[in-house]
């Protein structure tokens, strides 16, 4: 079941400003599309236990575990 967290929005913003910046934004050239991307924010806070108030702590820990720990 998919929740709603405080914190997707501002996650996903983030996210799709870092994404804009590195010229890596359109799925059509290569890169994420903004749906993808709210979905991976989404499985990433459901399987979190807690909701952090820390968004840049939140964000460290959204790119620690898709970029070291997760095993696709």
């Amino acid at each position: 079941m998919i929740y709603w967290h405080p914190s997707l929005p501002f996650l996903v913003l983030v996210l799709k400003s870092l994404l804009y910046k590195h010229s890596v934004m359109s799925a059509y050239n290569g890169g994420l599309s903004s749906y993808s991307l709210t979905i991976w924010a989404v499985a990433f806070l459901n399987a979190r236990e807690q909701d952090s108030a820390d968004y840049g702590e939140l964000l460290l820990l959204f790119l620690a575990f898709y970029g070291t720990e997760f095993q696709p």
